[in-house]
């Protein structure tokens, strides 16, 4: 006999039993629904959890479709303005293009010249020029220089 039966067997009888089974069974049962019960918080406040940021998503996508909404009006606006702009620029090329084929005329213009005298013969003339003043006032200062040294040493 095992050790269990043999405690309950001269204590326990038949009859008392049947209670201790539906105590037992009262029991799990008890257990059973405070675990459901449980888990059915757990359950709503996971679903509150989600609900609250669904909400607040909600109201970010509703925020961000607002300022979208928004926008689109703003660049319709645009478009139209730009749209106005476009066409009167349009209608004052057209004016400009009307005016300019009216006002266009022709206009044929011929010179008899010289033909031109190549510009390095002329800037080679000019050096020489130049060159012979410098030599003339060289030869000027020589002279005064020689003329003023010997009226010093007479004097």
């Amino acid at each position: 006999m095992d050790w269990a039966q043999s405690c309950y067997s001269k204590k326990v009888t038949t009859g008392d039993l049947l209670p201790m089974r539906l105590i037992n069974n009262a029991t799990t049962q008890n257990a059973t629904t405070l675990l459901q019960i449980d888990n059915s918080k757990l359950a709503a406040d996971d679903f509150r959890t989600k609900h609250e940021h669904e909400v607040m998503m909600r109201q970010c996508v509703e925020a961000d479709i607002a300022n979208l909404c928004r926008l689109l009006d703003q660049t319709t606006m645009s478009k139209c303005k730009l749209e106005m702009q476009l066409k009167g620029l349009e209608e004052e090329l057209a004016c400009m293009n009307n005016n300019h084929q009216e006002l266009t005329v022709t206009v044929n213009i011929e010179v008899d010249g010289a033909p031109q005298e190549d510009l390095t013969n002329v800037l080679q003339k000019i050096h020489a020029h130049y060159e012979n003043i410098i030599q003339k006032h060289r030869r000027k200062c020589w002279k005064n220089r020689k003329t003023g040294l010997t009226k010093r040493w007479q004097g």
